[in-house]
């Protein structure tokens, strides 16, 4: 059985206030609207991308993207389902920990995450919200 592979798009800027949460959000729904199946991994500690899809997480300080990728819970229990073709990885100011943390291969854990789980969801795109 082949397992599909996602396209893998990133948002990001060094700057902010640049549109990278609309452009993101609207993204997201024009690809719903071709039929395709996205998951927004936010992973801005500002988590602005987050709260636009805030009404459909709940336990957010428990499963994120932050505890995702210290591998402290399975990636399945972080994914939110927003509809039937948009999922999103929410984050969390804590995310800003990354820079001062000895997270080793934190591109690989992620990377083997969406590798391993996405015969379960079958993505068509992965959009990564990152802040340089």
């Amino acid at each position: 059985m082949d397992i599909k592979k996602s396209d893998i798009i990133t948002m990001a800027s060094i700057k902010g206030g640049v549109g990278k949460s609309a452009l993101s959000i609207l993204f997201s729904y024009v690809l719903k609207e071709l039929g395709k199946k996205v998951l927004l991994i936010d992973l801005d500690p500002q988590n602005s991308l987050t709260s636009y899809f805030n009404r459909y997480i709940s336990n957010i300080e428990k499963y994120n993207a932050y505890s995702m990728l210290k591998e402290d819970f399975h990636f399945n229990e972080c994914i939110y389902k927003i509809n039937d073709y948009i999922s999103i990885i929410p984050s969390l100011p804590i995310l800003g920990k990354f820079n001062s943390e000895a997270i080793d291969y934190k591109e690989i854990i992620l990377e083997h995450h969406l590798n391993k789980h996405n015969q379960n969801y079958n993505f068509d795109y992965v959009l990564l919200y990152i802040y340089f």
